[in-house]
């Protein structure tokens, strides 16, 4: 039991849209949504984006569609082909958001569900923090965002890696390992390595 996931911000009218990478986070909350979809009416429907950055990531793509097909979930995904010169990272976030909302658009989602976590928020503030922010920045990744008139949810936001782990551990959840998260050429990997631990 994820205790501090937020169902709050859904409703049981919801058809959720759901990212899912194939990685622990969004497995896991693919696994907890799924189980809560069985006594609840909420709609689920997930979404995957291939970056194809990595040699992995087709067979991640697969992976997440075999495992929507076990659950009975309907899965759109994609590949990014044509990405603009820049920050990857910036300019693959803003490709993978486009994609949701129009997957939502199309199947009538109301709600897009990304799997951000504490850890990720405490990172994001940090760094923020580091290079300097308004003092809305300061406030780190919000619960419930809006992005071109599409509702976006965080429901993790409160809930620990640890929890995570464990979560996954209890359920006995498969998910794909993303090499390019143990490389710190990546600004947000050293401060998931080195700076929050020391810390």
């Amino acid at each position: 039991m994820l205790d501090s996931f937020n169902m709050n911000l859904i409703e049981p009218t919801d058809h959720l849209l759901l990212a899912v990478s194939g990685g622990v986070d969004s497995m896991v909350l693919l696994h907890y949504l799924q189980k809560h979809s069985k006594t609840n009416p909420i709609k689920l429907t997930v979404a995957h984006l291939d970056h194809h950055k990595r040699s992995e990531s087709a067979a991640d793509c697969e992976f997440v569609k075999h495992t929507c097909k076990q659950f009975s979930i309907p899965c759109y995904t994609d590949t990014l082909t044509d990405l603009k010169q820049g920050n990857f990272h910036d300019n693959a976030r803003t490709a993978r958001y486009d994609f949701f909302v129009k997957i939502a658009n199309k199947i009538g989602a109301n709600k897009i569900v990304l799997a951000h976590n504490a850890n990720d928020n405490a990172e994001t503030i940090l760094m923020r923090l580091n290079r300097g922010s308004s003092f809305e920045g300061y406030r780190g990744i919000l619960p419930n965002t809006l992005y071109k008139d599409t509702m976006i949810i965080r429901p993790m936001l409160t809930v620990s890696r640890l929890e995570i782990l464990e979560y996954k551990e209890h359920n006995k959840i498969d998910f794909v390992a993303d090499s390019s998260n143990e490389e710190d050429s990546y600004t947000r990997n050293r401060y998931r390595h080195h700076v929050l631990p020391f810390l």
